[in-house]
């Protein structure tokens, strides 16, 4: 059984992140392919955790199989709109594949959180 003090993982993408609980950290996740066709979505996805008690927003790229730079882009608007409002919204676990493109973009510091990924 799961605590209420811990957040239900959710995927989006193309289906909206659902919060269930009132923890100081959320843990959602993205999956299948980030890219011009998906990347309001998950801007506006992944806005929508901003209005929740939740401060620190992870976000498991586990299960994201292609990023292109609209879904890097996308990625970055959400982490300064966050910021922006007082969240810290990080993404942790890339595929090689999407961390090899982050890697190329000189991003890890700026999207990584290095005490979550692996």
């Amino acid at each position: 059984m799961v605590s209420d003090r811990f957040l239900e993982n959710s995927r989006c993408g193309r289906m909206p992140p659902r919060v269930r609980s009132a923890s100081p950290a959320a843990d959602v996740a993205l999956e299948g392919e980030i890219d011009l066709s998906a990347c309001g979505s998950v801007v506006e996805q992944l806005a929508g955790l901003l209005v929740g008690p939740a401060r620190v927003i992870r976000v498991d790229l586990r299960e994201v199989t292609f990023i292109d730079a609209a879904g890097i882009e996308a990625c970055l608007t959400a982490q300064r709109r966050a910021r922006e409002a007082g969240y810290d919204l990080v993404y942790v676990n890339p595929q090689a594949i999407v961390a090899r493109v982050i890697t190329i973009l000189d991003l890890e510091t700026l999207l990584l959180d290095g005490d979550h990924n692996g």
